[in-house]
């Protein structure tokens, strides 16, 4: 399984927010939620099947807003990476 770094991350949020709109960038203090949601989906004991990793993945970046703009859109682009 291919997991997301971090700065994958960021560089689709950007590409997201190229092609159809919104503020740019991140917010210091969130985008360490969402570095943590990408380092935890990694543990099969806390999330031992594909669902709940990118369960996990989509609410962390939803709830958190690590992102200026676009967290949704984002959020549902990197679930659908993962898979």
């Amino acid at each position: 399984m291919k997991y997301i770094e971090l700065s994958e991350a960021i560089a689709i949020h950007e590409k997201i927010i190229e092609k159809t709109g919104g503020l740019s960038g991140y917010n210091e203090t969130q985008i360490g939620y969402l570095a943590s949601a990408l380092e935890h989906i990694k543990n099969d004991d806390y999330y031992p099947t594909i669902t709940d990793k990118i369960t996990h993945l989509i609410f962390s970046c939803v709830k958190f807003h690590p992102f200026a703009d676009g967290n949704k859109r984002t959020s549902i682009f990197l679930g659908m990476h993962f898979l």
